[in-house]
């Protein structure tokens, strides 16, 4: 536990994670105040199925928009993008000598990228939420990862995430000390 911006309370980083590497790549922040919802801040759930979700999810951040300039976004974007099974994400990895994933991608990840090679999370998007869009008309999202590395922006290559359903002892460990009431 550490703090880190006064907003936060604690931030309670998972006690495997080291910064050299990409797993365990997991940080719960406590707030300093209660949030208040409105019709563009409210919850999402946490998706719990530890199987690769099929078909698009969701990534959104404020990061890169443009990895040569550097440039970065004053508004909250949103992308698309497929999920890719973690076999072929492992494939995909074969041979790259990326930060952190030495040991190669692991079940406690999840890997997404755009078939057209045009949209992805980029530098500035960590920790940001990769989810799926259970129902648009109500706002019933689901926190499948968090944005965690890649190789580069918009590439052939997966974006990696932390795949959420992989923490939940981790995150209720936390979130409700004395178990769920």
């Amino acid at each position: 536990m550490l703090n880190i911006d006064p907003r936060f309370r604690l931030v309670h980083i998972h006690p495997e994670y080291h910064p050299s590497r990409t797993y365990n790549d997991i940080a719960i922040v406590e707030l300093q105040q209660a949030v208040s919802y409105t019709e563009f801040v409210y919850p999402i759930c946490l998706h719990a199925n530890i199987t690769d979700p099929i078909g698009l999810a969701y990534v959104t951040g404020w990061g890169l928009t443009n990895s040569l300039t550097k440039t970065r976004s004053s508004v909250l974007l949103s992308t698309k993008l497929d999920i890719v099974p973690l076999q072929k994400c492992r494939e995909a990895f074969v041979g790259y000598d990326l930060r952190g994933i030495r040991e190669g991608i692991q079940e406690t990840q999840i890997c997404a990228h755009d078939s057209q090679l045009m949209k992805d999370s980029c530098k500035g998007d960590s920790g940001g939420p990769l989810f799926l869009a259970l129902d648009l008309t109500i706002k019933y999202y689901s926190l499948i990862g968090i944005v965690s590395a890649g190789e580069d922006c918009g590439s052939s290559t997966p974006g990696i995430y932390t795949r959420v359903a992989s923490y939940m002892d981790y995150i209720e460990s936390i979130v409700w000390p004395n178990g769920f009431k």
